[in-house]
């Protein structure tokens, strides 16, 4: 599994989330951020994905918001060995 992150701008967000759920994103989470102080707020938009997602979810992050701000998407992609779930402290292997 693979935790990605990306600061997106805010105008873009309602366009990225239909394609990615169309694309088999399952969930995410939004919240209020931007890089520097001195720049506009943007989201950052966080999800869990399999492994086989990866390449299809950071090609749709930079074709959906790469149109606003060019070269200027950050992104982190980290490895997520599992998840917990809290209601039932079940153990998740796969996004």
């Amino acid at each position: 599994m693979k935790l990605v992150c990306a600061l997106i701008p805010a105008a873009s967000l309602d366009a990225l989330r239909d394609v990615l759920v169309a694309a088999g994103v399952k969930g995410m989470t939004v919240s209020d951020a931007a890089a520097r102080p001195d720049e506009a707020a943007g989201c950052m938009v966080e999800t869990v994905i399999d492994d086989a997602l990866l390449h299809a979810v950071v090609k749709t992050i930079l074709a959906v918001c790469g149109e606003d701000t060019p070269g200027n998407v950050p992104m982190r992609i980290s490895d997520v060995l599992y998840g917990v779930r809290i209601r039932n402290a079940e153990r998740v292997t796969e996004g």
